[in-house]
């Protein structure tokens, strides 16, 4: 018989909300390529949690933003790393979503792609005041520069032992900047959905640590619609282990 996963919530930021709080907000779902919990049944518990639990909900598909994450696997390919991720985003709707579309189907349900969003009014904004706060703000640059090398770490050519460990220093060196690019983005997309409505963000486990400290408003001049947004850890019963964005 096929594994059933139950969804529950099982933390939110800010921690003084409760969860019966939470559901009075819109929601957004970033799926991402690279956690399983988005892919098969994981996926339609999550979809179908959100779904449930919230009154509009926006599934986001981040084709656009993986560009960067194509660039550190094919860094030699012979085809721009934006086309690879589309076409990976497009298989990804055909293949995964399409299974899904009971639920997306339902009229709070709204199923979009990140490109659909870099051109509306705010976005460069966003990317600029997140570029300026970690320029300027020595505790945020930590914060991400940690999670870039935990990140870079986490690529398949490294933690699977394809290159030596000279590549690997070469590789965490020439591929920094890209990876902190890749996050800066992500928090000024962020921001968007808050601005679109969009307040509680959704994830099967716990996002980086510094996206929780701007929730909280831990770092000085950080931009104030984090102060308005909420993240929901969601947990997926049954599955193995924690993942991180």
């Amino acid at each position: 018989m096929p594994h059933q996963y139950h969804p529950r919530c099982y933390g939110i930021v800010p921690h003084s909300l409760s969860f019966a709080e939470c559901r009075q907000y819109p929601a957004v779902v970033v799926t991402s390529f690279a956690n399983p919990s988005f892919y098969g049944r994981r996926l339609r518990a999550m979809l179908g949690f959100a779904k449930n639990y919230f009154p509009s909900v926006l599934v986001v598909t981040p084709g656009h933003l993986y560009r960067h994450a194509y660039n550190l696997l094919h860094p030699e390919a012979s085809i721009s790393p934006l086309l690879m991720s589309l076409r990976y985003e497009r298989h990804y709707i055909e293949e995964m979503l399409s299974q899904q579309s009971d639920i997306l189907s339902e009229p709070h349900i709204i199923q979009k792609r990140w490109c659909d969003f870099v051109d509306k009014a705010g976005h460069q904004d966003f990317l600029c005041a997140m570029e300026n706060l970690y320029n300027t703000c020595s505790t945020f640059q930590q914060a991400i520069d940690a999670t870039t090398k935990q990140h870079l770490k986490n690529n398949v050519l490294v933690k699977h032992d394809l290159i030596t460990t000279r590549e690997v220093d070469r590789f965490l060196t020439q591929h920094f900047e890209e990876g902190v690019t890749f996050l800066l983005e992500e928090l000024a997309m962020s921001l968007l959905f808050v601005q679109e409505g969009y307040r509680c963000i959704l994830y099967p486990g716990k996002l980086f640590p510094a996206l929780e400290q701007l929730i909280l408003g831990q770092y000085p001049d950080e931009p104030e619609y984090f102060t308005q947004m909420i993240q929901v850890h969601v947990a997926l019963r049954g599955a193995k282990r924690s993942i991180m964005a």
